[in-house]
């Protein structure tokens, strides 16, 4: 209604969207026919529901559906469409407003995109996706309705805070670089690298909301970047901690064979069998836990053994563990 716009100017379109699986649909199919595919409802993020068809082969196919009620009066509306994973039609009621990728022969293409569009009554929103890499499918992260200032401010907000903390992580590779050539410090190095692939894993989103990247280097990227930035904080913290050399290197051979897992499995998803991409995506993300809860370790260990700075590695490793909690939940947010 009107005064739902009013007093929200956007919505998280997470719930209550139509599901077909395995079938590639647009707005004059749902005209035309009086009998539809296999239909259930799904919420964006439910993973379980969405992709049985995985289980069969490493293609992704699907259509989403949702009908909206506006006002009777016509109004202007914005819709923000998130990474989605990782070619796909949307249209609004029977017009094509965005097309990203190449559906009929596949071509992987991502980017953060905006539909602006009138509207009034019931309206459908149709988006068709196909995937092939294995690692993601569909949509992962809701769509954004509202009005085009609300959507602007947002999507504007989004950059800014990026390249803030891109910025900052930035200036503090270069002081650690400047530390690491006066004294000599190999703790500076580590730390100089961790942050120079933590930027660079920041700005592939903000990449994303510029420019059409292609697929498959996308998930290569953003896999292989998270897990060496996991591997640099294990490493570093070892070394200021003076762990057991034994533990130590342990936890470092873990985390550098998880890098050149990400890494291969990356490269060769679209090649490997659904089970098989399954399992190494369910490997990576024990790594992920288990290097929260290792790291967690290190700074209770820090702490009680009166390391120089051990509480702030604890707050520090605290907070990275719920980060990868609110990582696991942010796709119904």
């Amino acid at each position: 209604s009107k005064e739902e716009i009013d007093s929200n100017p956007f919505h998280f379109l997470i719930k209550d969207w139509e599901f077909y699986e395995d079938a590639l649909l647009t707005p004059t199919y749902f005209k035309n026919q009086t009998s539809l595919p296999n239909m259930k409802y799904i919420s964006i993020g439910d993973t379980e529901s969405a992709y049985t068809s995985q289980t069969k082969n490493n293609i992704f196919i699907g259509t989403y559906r949702m009908k909206i009620n506006f006002p009777e009066k016509e109004g202007f509306y914005a819709l923000e469409m998130p990474q989605v994973y990782s070619a796909y039609e949307l249209y609004i009621n029977d017009k094509l407003y965005l097309k990203v990728g190449y559906i009929p022969n596949y071509k992987a293409q991502i980017q953060n995109r905006g539909a602006f569009f009138s509207a009034s009554g019931e309206t459908y929103i149709t988006i068709a996706v196909k995937d092939a890499s294995g690692i993601k499918a569909g949509i992962t992260s809701p769509p954004t309705l509202g009005v085009p200032y609300a959507i602007n401010i947002a999507r504007i907000l989004k950059v800014l805070i990026s390249n803030f903390f891109m910025t900052m992580i930035f200036f503090g590779a270069i002081f650690s670089l400047f530390l690491a050539l006066s004294s000599k410090s190999n703790y500076s190095y580590m730390f100089f690298f961790m942050c120079l692939t933590y930027a660079a894993y920041l700005n592939h989103p903000l990449l994303n909301l510029c420019f059409t990247m292609d697929g498959n280097f996308s998930y290569i990227f953003e896999h292989f970047c998270a897990y060496f930035v996991y591997l640099m904080v294990i490493m570093l913290q070892n070394r200021l901690c003076n762990l057991n050399k034994t533990v130590s290197s342990i936890s470092e051979i873990c985390g550098s064979v998880f890098c050149a897992i990400s890494l291969v499995y990356g490269v060769f998803t679209p090649y490997l069998s659904a089970p098989l991409c399954t399992f190494f995506s369910n490997l990576c993300n024990v790594f992920e836990w288990l290097a929260a809860i290792y790291l967690v370790a290190i700074g209770t260990y820090a702490v009680f053994n009166d390391i120089k700075y051990g509480r702030i590695f604890l707050f520090g490793n605290v907070c990275f563990a719920v980060s990868l909690l609110l990582y696991i939940i942010q796709p119904l947010y």
